[in-house]
């Protein structure tokens, strides 16, 4: 089974390509940066007519679309959220046309299910609202089988310290206050490990269709801030809650049968362990 990866040097693709290169899956991925990877090609992702030389070269039977500018903190309203959205309909473009009897997997954001929040009022969401609109349009006109993973809160070793789990485990581990902002707005966090053995596990079974990338079950920053401050035996009192907004939410999510029953504090003392 050929596959093609895009975004491999990611944060999330760098963790799903030795999944799966170990099921022996035959991937080729592509990508702006260097990847020591021998099926690896190095290209500049608006170069579309590159993209319709490799497509056509490789014939690929899955596309795992990956590929995003996610850079921490810029990413939510900056322009290149057009130009991913442009390379993604771009790939599915060209893998239909080189093999219509292929899967493509887009991949989106817990955040498209907030849209109308002001959480969601941003060019990074919209983006990904519109690749999928597209996507499930294009891939209905001629009945080609498309797949979209909705990724919820995503952590794990090797996110930016910023990010909300590794800053309360750093603070809380060096006993310091920690604030937590809208603390009773309720997320699915998923560690990055599992999001990639997710994302093999509907591969290897064919599924077709949206799918959520997650736990199935939720818990607010508050809860969690709590739970590293169990592991790490300090006062829950280093705790300081910043009420930023009156709007609450609670996303409902439903993963696939293969993590049902995940014990989240058993993974945040993974990553506490190798943080």
């Amino acid at each position: 089974m050929k596959v093609l990866l895009t975004g491999a040097t990611g944060f999330i693709g760098s963790k799903l390509l030795p999944v799966l290169t170990q099921e022996k899956y035959d991937v080729y991925t592509i990508g702006r940066s260097n990847l020591d990877y021998a099926k690896h090609t190095k290209l500049d992702l608006k170069d579309n007519f590159a993209i319709e030389n490799l497509m056509q070269s490789l014939k690929p039977d899955i596309c795992l679309n990956l590929a995003w500018f996610v850079k921490h903190k810029i990413y939510w309203n900056s322009d290149e959220n057009l130009d991913c959205l442009s390379l993604s309909t771009k790939l599915m473009k060209e893998f239909y046309k080189n093999n219509p009897n292929g899967i493509f997997y887009g991949f989106g954001t817990f955040y498209q299910y907030l849209h109308d929040t002001h959480i969601g009022n941003n060019l990074y969401t919209k983006s990904k609202i519109k690749t999928y609109e597209i996507l499930k349009d294009f891939a209905s006109l001629s009945n080609y089988k498309t797949s979209w993973g909705f990724i919820h809160n995503v952590y794990g070793k090797g996110e930016p310290s910023e990010k909300i789990i590794s800053y309360l485990i750093t603070k809380l581990r060096n006993k310091e206050e920690v604030f937590v902002q809208n603390p009773f707005n309720k997320f699915d966090f998923i560690n990055v490990v599992d999001i990639a053995n997710q994302i093999f596990y509907a591969i290897k079974n064919n599924y077709i269709g949206d799918f959520d990338i997650c736990y199935g079950t939720s818990f607010t920053t508050q809860e969690i801030a709590y739970m590293i401050c169990d592991i790490l035996n300090v006062s829950k009192d280093l705790i300081k809650i910043n009420h930023q907004s009156d709007q609450k939410f609670e996303i409902s999510s439903k993963p696939l049968d293969i993590y049902k029953n995940i014990n989240i504090k058993d993974r945040l003392c993974e990553m506490i362990d190798n943080l």
